[in-house]
């Protein structure tokens, strides 16, 4: 949350980002092997606020999994719980998880 914050204070409001929910799975995929993907593709998401972005990214994929586990969180899945973290950079001004979803196609 540090690094970010101070990354954006170099950008003067001009950073823009973006979340592509593809083949979700437990764990990072950016190791040398990835597990079998819990969900697969949802979408891509934009805006200007990366916690809104970054919310409505952990909601999709909440929704996604009880469609196939009723029963279970992504929590369940990755073993930790990304809540508090967003709560933290709220309080710290890097932006709201507050968003609308907008669908392009």
């Amino acid at each position: 949350m540090d690094a970010c914050a101070a990354v954006l204070s170099t950008k003067g409001g001009q950073a823009f980002f973006l979340s592509f929910l593809l083949d979700i799975t437990p764990v990072c995929d950016c190791r040398s092997w990835s597990p079998t993907p819990i969900i697969g593709d949802i979408g891509m998401l934009a805006g200007k606020d990366p916690l809104a972005v970054e919310q409505t990214s952990i909601d999709l994929v909440e929704k996604a999994i009880k469609g196939f586990y009723p029963e279970k969180r992504l929590a369940d899945f990755t073993g930790a719980d990304g809540m508090h973290q967003l709560a933290c950079a709220e309080k710290a001004g890097l932006g709201s998880r507050r968003y609308v979803l907008t669908y392009v196609s």
